[in-house]
């Protein structure tokens, strides 16, 4: 691994809950490739073995590597973790980020997980999960498509909008969250953007981090601290780059 840290959570070629378990493990590689990039930490061998593991085929991807595991199904893959992954297939120019995507597009916007993301015998089905407009948002973006800046710019009024609903119990909201505020920062920055992040620094999403991967609730404790360090260098970032945010970070 090219962070030492994440070695006790590396098991069977990708990374895993404190007790082994593989059913997320490809959300949490997509936030531990896009946040040590974030860092300047890349590591092309690293990058292709981690996200190579988790694709049945190409541009289709699955909870888990492990056959034996109900997660290497591809049918049950939901936005959750797809969402989290393209950060990763985008900051490293991945042309699979765009192959995920059409193939999306030929499904009329819904994901791939039809069937329920449970080890149920049965594999009862249900309807996908369907695109979101931040989904749409990181889609241009990744491709620059400038003429629909505008849009962009008003789709990122969803950022704030987040800060207005956030679920004080729901640690998992801020675990996704944190990590797309950051990628829309650092891709066709709009000021809502920015502001939404200086505004979302006054609470206590760390803190929830913190607790999502905590060991006693089976999580991995580095991805936190890798967190931790990432957002300081966002929040340098952002002061640095746009004068107005010092006024959200004073000391």
């Amino acid at each position: 691994m090219l962070d030492g840290r994440f070695k006790p959570f590396y098991n069977n070629a990708t990374i895993t809950q404190a007790n082994g378990d593989s059913g997320d493990s490809c959300q949490r590689v997509g936030t531990y490739l896009f946040l040590n990039w974030i860092l300047g930490k890349k590591s092309a061998t690293e990058y292709t073995h981690l996200t190579y593991a988790l694709q049945s085929t190409r541009g289709r991807f699955r909870r888990s590597p492990d056959v034996n595991h109900w997660g290497s199904r591809p049918s049950n893959l939901s936005r959750d973790q797809l969402s989290v992954m393209r950060l990763a297939l985008s900051a490293y120019g991945d042309k699979t980020f765009n192959i995920t995507y059409w193939k999306q597009f030929l499904r009329l916007g819904f994901h791939q997980n039809f069937l329920r993301g449970t080890d149920d015998p049965n594999e009862c089905w249900k309807i996908p999960d369907v695109m979101t407009p931040e989904e749409l948002t990181c889609f241009i973006r990744h491709n620059r498509i400038w003429a629909l800046y505008p849009l962009v710019f008003c789709l990122d009024l969803l950022l704030l909008l987040f800060l207005l609903y956030r679920d004080p119990k729901s640690w998992d909201a801020d675990n996704m969250h944190a990590q797309k505020l950051y990628y829309s920062i650092l891709f066709m920055n709009t000021p809502v953007a920015n502001i939404a992040f200086g505004l979302y620094a006054k609470t206590n999403y760390l803190e929830r981090i913190d607790n999502y991967y905590a060991l006693e609730n089976n999580g991995i404790p580095p991805m936190a601290q890798l967190y931790r360090e990432a957002d300081a260098k966002m929040r340098e970032y952002v002061c640095s780059k746009y004068w107005y945010m010092r006024f959200f970070f004073r000391s």
